[in-house]
């Protein structure tokens, strides 16, 4: 399986020092994780991307953002420990972002917005049908 290739591939993301490098790292990771189970993509992928959004480089924080909302938005099946994975976690990270100093960031927030804010609904809708069942 892709974890297999996935587990290396996110072990160099906190070591590379490259932004370009880097850069194309995280959207390798983006395409390996959009071939793995939604588990993969929410409990193993999507940390590294968060963690990206501290980057000192504006351009790994606006990229961040768009994996962020990218693999958010493929993921079809919440497991029971990801119902308050918008909330608590993707959220509060992302919000840091509306007050970045850099305008790139920024930019990149308001343009992955709507696809937030979509995918943070559904994430809700599917919580709270887990509740009821």
């Amino acid at each position: 399986s892709l974890v297999i290739a996935i587990a290396p591939a996110t072990a160099c993301v906190r070591n590379v020092r490259s932004p370009s490098l880097l850069l194309r790292l995280l959207r390798t990771l983006l395409r390996l994780a959009l071939s793995c189970a939604d588990a993969v993509r929410t409990q193993r992928v999507l940390p590294y991307f968060v963690v990206s959004l501290s980057n000192p480089l504006p351009s790994v924080r606006a990229e961040a953002l768009h994996l962020i909302a990218e693999l958010l938005a493929s993921v079809s099946t919440l497991q029971p420990s990801d119902t308050r994975l918008m909330p608590d976690y993707v959220l509060p990270a992302v919000s840091r972002c509306a007050t970045d100093p850099e305008p790139l960031v920024r930019c990149a927030l308001a343009a992955r917005l709507g696809l937030l804010a979509t995918t943070a609904q559904r994430f809700l809708e599917t919580a709270q049908w887990m509740r009821t069942v």
